[in-house]
């Protein structure tokens, strides 16, 4: 075998120090640029471009998949951007690979309570809480779980060791507030005004009380009496409401119940009430509820001078994720003491809000049909009155006796919804509702001939077109930790009827307030 010269020796080694230093080069170009990566995406992620933010976390870690801090940096930007699922299944890989991270694990314990994953959060909190250490965080996070558990004296006891831990911190006093205000009674004062074009004036005061003694038993006191105004007389319903609500919170479910007995204006008779409702939530966001209510019948001029009662049921789904898409599909049926029922099937969606400083608006759209087995358009006068007065070009008034009987109804809807937060716990409300395309089988009297040749008063229909609408408005706020503010006004406009709404309330809670 020929040995190699010296001078072939010489160019073959600088050869392999070329290579060797251009393999240097690219990797250290490559670690370079991939530490570059994720710098930016941090920097995208404190800017709040979560969308940046999470394509160069999504490129990150399908190159670096053991990189613990990009991976939960990457799951907390996806929970921001409200891609749950994501989030959770990234969570769960940075779980899964470093569990003896405590700090870690609290973190995806606070995100799961915040999805409704109860028993993730809660194992989460038991890993942590079995080492000992106390942190606060874990002392808030099981306070959190508590409180959810309408388990509020367990939830003072952790809230209370996170407040001495981190001597007062801004999150556990918010976390404190939250159960001082769900356990302690509270009391509600408020008033309601309406005027509609029957003509119906109203005046409603209210006052109502709730205490919480078990989360199987909140105890809850109305009593209202409503004052009606018509044709110059003046008369008042006296209504007395007790009931219970109670919280199966590993199930969530929340189940109402309440009975009641009703004097009725003008004819002094009585009369009972009753409801049961349950709200059951599926996953965050998703619920459903069910209501079955027996209740008077105040809406209408005839339903004041008579006893009029009706059985409610309704069943409805929703989506109510205010960051996103929300809506709601409901089914409702009133069936009256006379036999006779009334139907309506109904739903509206919102789009995600534009966001702009302190305003939120939303655009949306809502559907609804209502029918009624019988339609209660009646005269206001006798055959004979009507008789007496009549000619060809006589229209013959009538009004719905002794309730509202829609017929073949159908709205189509635009919606806006505009909310402003100018301070601090101060809410304020705009929305209105434009029916763009509304029609309804419009009931119109005439005078006929029976089978016998008798002259009687006949009811026909006229498909309508028409467009209501609606407006509104409502505050909240919150003046204190105890005292919260609430007002509302609404104008509304049908084919049928105009009608105006105004309500104030005010809601104090009573609780031993702790010196910060």
């Amino acid at each position: 075998m020929r040995s190699l010269s010296p001078t072939k020796t010489n160019h073959l080694i600088r050869y392999l120090l070329f290579v060797v230093i251009c393999l240097l080069f690219a990797h250290s170009a490559t670690a370079q640029s991939h530490t570059d990566t994720l710098k930016l995406a941090q920097q995208y992620r404190d800017q709040h471009k979560l969308i940046k933010a999470a394509k160069l976390f999504s490129a990150y870690h399908k190159h670096h998949p053991e990189d613990i801090n990009a991976l939960w940096l990457y799951a907390q930007t996806e929970y921001w951007r409200d891609h749950y699922r994501r989030s959770k299944k990234l969570y769960e890989q940075a779980v899964a690979m470093r569990p003896d991270n405590d700090y870690l694990q609290l973190d995806y314990g606070k995100a799961m309570l915040d999805l409704g994953d109860w028993k993730s959060a809660d194992s989460a909190a038991q890993k942590v809480e079995h080492k000992g250490k106390g942190y606060s965080e874990e002392k808030i996070l099981r306070a959190r779980l508590s409180y959810n558990s309408a388990d509020y004296a367990e939830a003072r006891t952790y809230i209370d060791e996170a407040i001495k831990k981190e001597n007062g911190s801004i999150k556990a006093w918010n976390v404190y507030d939250q159960i001082e205000i769900a356990k302690s009674p509270w009391l509600k004062l408020s008033t309601t005004a309406s005027a509609d074009n029957q003509p119906l004036y109203q005046v409603s005061p209210a006052a109502e009380a709730g205490i919480y003694l078990h989360k199987l038993a909140t105890i809850q006191l109305g009593f209202y009496s409503p004052v009606f105004i018509v044709n110059g007389k003046v008369s008042s319903a006296q209504w007395l409401v007790v009931g219970d609500k109670a919280a199966l919170p590993k199930v969530g479910l929340e189940i109402g119940l309440n009975v009641g007995v009703v004097k009725y204006p003008f004819n002094n008779k009585t009369g009972w009430s009753g409801s049961f409702y349950f709200d059951k939530i599926f996953v965050r966001h998703l619920n459903f509820e069910l209501i079955a209510e027996h209740k008077p019948y105040f809406y209408t001029i005839s339903s004041l001078e008579s006893v009029v009662s009706v059985n409610h049921f309704s069943f409805a789904g929703g989506w109510n994720d205010k960051n996103t898409w929300n809506g709601k599909a409901a089914f409702d049926f009133n069936y009256y003491n006379d036999k006779n029922y009334t139907y309506a099937a109904y739903g509206w969606l919102y789009a995600p809000p534009i966001k702009f400083s302190v305003i939120e608006l939303r655009f949306g759209y809502s559907y609804s049909y209502s029918n009624s087995k019988e339609n209660h358009y009646s005269p206001e006068q006798s055959l004979t009155q009507i008789i007496a007065n009549y000619s060809s070009t006589t229209q013959i008034a009538g009004v719905y006796n002794p309730y509202f009987t829609p017929q073949q109804q159908y709205i189509h809807s635009g919606l806006v919804a505009l909310a402003i937060y100018p301070v601090k716990k101060l809410e304020i409300n705009l929305n209105a509702s434009v029916g763009f395309y509304a029609y309804a089988q419009n009931p119109y009297l005439y005078l006929d001939k029976n089978e016998t040749g008798a002259t009687v008063i006949a009811r026909g229909f006229e498909r309508t077109t028409y467009l209501p609408f609606e407006v509104g408005a409502s505050l909240e706020w919150q003046l204190s930790r105890k005292v919260v503010l609430t007002a509302q006004y609404a104008y509304r406009s049908t084919y049928f009827f105009n009608s105006h709404n105004a309500a104030v309330g005010l809601k104090i809670s009573f609780w031993n307030d702790r010196k910060k």
